[in-house]
């Protein structure tokens, strides 16, 4: 469990919205811990997303840069990591999803829909780090081949094919260490 202590801030990354909105529309929480002070919570939510992305380059790096005897192993752990993350991330997605729907319905939510679509777009470049990192483990063990391995490193940077690459990987590096 320890070795996926650097990943939860980038799990927890799109939840952060929904609790900055939870503190805009509480009045309780605004006026005691924000002083009524929106800019206040922005800054929040910018340190939390700056500190998360600083997370996921961490554990990108880390994860490149893992030294070991079992390298199929090695790209097993960095392949269930890059595959927890990118589950984790769905339930957040599909809320993200409804509320820009919502905010949609009037003018005065296209900010907030741009907002959401911004937020959706570092989480995936965020998660895509640490699935191209993923991906370069497993090429190195030899689990997938270069062409394969290309291909799947620039799918863990779109929506939708990055969650069926993730599992894909995860499956063929269990695949492969199980055979060593």
């Amino acid at each position: 469990m320890k070795k996926y202590i650097l990943a939860i801030p980038v799990i927890i990354f799109p939840y952060w919205l929904f609790a900055a909105l939870a503190c805009l529309y509480s009045p309780v929480i605004m006026e005691n811990v924000f002083m009524s002070n929106g800019y206040l919570l922005i800054l929040t939510l910018i340190i939390l997303w700056l500190v998360s992305a600083v997370f996921a380059l961490s554990t990108g790096l880390l994860i490149l840069l893992k030294r070991g005897q079992d390298c199929a192993q090695n790209a097993l752990v960095a392949a269930r990591l890059n595959m927890i993350v990118k589950l984790v991330h769905i339930p957040a997605y599909v809320v993200i999803f409804v509320l820009s729907v919502v905010f949609s319905l009037t003018v005065f939510g296209i900010g907030f829909v741009i907002f959401f679509f911004l937020i959706d777009c570092v989480s995936i470049a965020m998660t895509g780090f640490i699935g191209a990192a993923s991906v370069s483990r497993a090429y190195v063990a030899g689990c997938v081949t270069l062409k394969r391995g290309v291909i799947l490193a620039v799918l863990q940077f779109l929506f939708v094919a990055d969650i069926i690459c993730c599992i894909g990987l995860f499956v063929r590096t269990k695949r492969a260490c199980r055979k060593s």
